[in-house]
């Protein structure tokens, strides 16, 4: 098994062949029969490489290693939220002195540029932990073959009901803006730097992302609730605009997939992000001809990670039942819905710092959560990273707060990807088509007993999360995929 890195520029392919220490150029992936299904590909431009490789071959896809996915795993570092910026090798390898100051790439110098792309890559490895290497071998790669290959094969889309939407939605966001602009005085509400300086004014602290923030505090807070919807709209509307705008014609999307597009290892999708898509505008996608969608999702899937991990006996039970239904019955107030009960525990385990009094003293009475969420924050503090029993390990240095968070949605991420291995490897009947978040999308073909599908995927699903989680009865839905 031979390892590249391929760099596409100037309707090229130039590759550095690592095991060899060996340059080369092909203007075509498969003709020239320097690529195979075999090999290991580390690259930026994965999606591009899929496309070409299908337009002259059936044949597998080779091992695609997203070099942005690869870069989360193993630097486990995130900036600020309020400082992100768009992931960018370029910048990331002048960061790490591995170019030169006043470097541009050009015709003469890109093999300079791709050996030192193949220098990051073994210089990654060789300073990488046995766990996280074996994580990436037993559970990033074979999940990066089955997304790739649905990307390779697409989504179905209905085309009509997307521009239909369009319009809608393009009416819906003007309309928000104009809102926040009349009644808020807040103008240009789509940037990011207007959305923090709101949040900031308003003291309140960001908790998981901006968007999280909005949800979070859009029950008390008209300004949030707004910023949300303009926030959510505007993604759906952006992932329709990417549906008529790139390739499939009228039937198929493509879109771009990343086995690890979170610093907790969560599988997402881009240009169309159609896993963010709201549920009433889901009706854009179909299954295949002679298809049925299987929508799997994991019930209080975060909430029951966090019950076994830190062996409270009393949450494990609450658990069995329902924790959101009892946060309602105890906590009261303005806790009136599922919803609303999902909202203050996310807002828990993120560690935001104004839980309202209620809610502390809902999640006071739990013991060994309290002295789990203490040890596992003073580890982080003392050791500066945090993780699973699998890797995905995260630099948290001063950011203590986000170590229970990670915890459990790096949990969660490794228990799905386990059974989205485990389906594909067992039930090939059962397509994978789309993740969504603790929810998984398969069509199964009608030629097959619909009901015997669906027993063993949730089999699956449930045999995963109880591996991992002890001390809780995993529950697992087949629910439906349309509002």
């Amino acid at each position: 098994m031979r390892e590249f890195v391929v760099f596409y520029i100037y309707n090229k392919w130039y590759y550095h062949n690592i095991s060899e220490n060996k340059n080369g150029v092909a203007t075509n992936l498969v003709y020239n029969k320097i690529f195979n299904s075999n090999d290991i590909y580390y690259c930026t431009q994965v999606s591009e490489f899929i496309k070409q490789y299908s337009e002259f071959s059936t044949a597998q896809l080779p091992i695609l290693i997203d070099i942005e996915s690869y870069s989360k795993q193993f630097i486990q570092k995130s900036k600020p939220l309020e400082n992100q910026d768009k992931w960018n090798l370029f910048k990331l390898l002048k960061e790490r002195q591995l170019l030169p100051n006043g470097f541009q790439i050009a015709e003469d110098n890109i093999f300079e540029y791709i050996q030192k792309v193949s220098e990051f890559i073994l210089e990654i490895s060789e300073n990488t932990a046995f766990l996280e290497k074996e994580r990436f071998e037993n559970v990033e790669i074979p999940v990066n073959r089955i997304i790739y290959e649905r990307q390779r094969e697409g989504i179905a889309v209905d085309v009509e009901s997307a521009k239909e939407k369009i319009e809608y939605l393009e009416e819906t966001v003007f309309n928000t803006k104009i809102k926040l602009q009349l009644d808020f005085k807040i103008f240009s509400p789509e940037k990011k730097e207007v959305q923090l300086n709101w949040l900031e004014r308003n003291g309140i602290g960001i908790t998981g992302s901006i968007e999280r923030t909005f949800k979070n505090y859009s029950k008390l807070n008209e300004g949030c609730k707004l910023f949300y919807d303009l926030i959510r709209n505007q993604k759906d509307l952006d992932s329709f605009l990417d549906i008529l705008a790139r390739r499939g014609g009228n039937s198929r999307t493509f879109p771009s997939f990343h086995g690890f597009g979170t610093i907790t290892s969560r599988i997402t999708l881009r240009e169309p992000a159609l896993q963010n898509i709201r549920r009433n505008n889901r009706g854009i996608i179909k299954p295949d001809e002679d298809c049925t969608f299987l929508y799997i999702d994991y019930s209080q899937f975060e909430a029951g990670i966090l019950a076994s991990i830190s062996n409270d006996d009393k949450l494990c039970k609450l658990y069995d039942s329902d924790i959101y239904s009892d946060m309602i019955s105890n906590i009261g107030g303005t806790i009136e819905t599922r919803d609303d009960a999902k909202i203050e525990f996310y807002k828990f385990m993120y560690g935001a710092s104004n839980l309202l009094p209620a809610v502390n003293r809902y999640f006071s009475k739990f013991k060994k959560l309290k002295a789990y969420k203490k040890k596992i924050e003073k580890e982080a503090a003392e050791n500066k990273i945090i993780g699973t029993e699998m890797g995905n390990y995260r630099n948290v240095k001063g950011n203590i707060e986000i170590s229970l968070s990670h915890v459990i949605q790096a949990t969660a991420s490794l228990i799905f990807k386990k059974a989205i291995i485990k389906v594909n490897k067992e039930i090939p009947e059962a397509q994978f088509v789309l993740p969504m978040h603790d929810a998984a999308l398969y069509q199964v073909n009608n030629k097959y007993d619909f009901e015997e599908i669906t027993n063993k995927v949730k089999a699956i699903f449930i045999h995963e999360f109880a591996e991992q989680c002890s001390g809780i009865t995993p529950r697992v839905n087949d629910s439906e995929f349309y509002s």
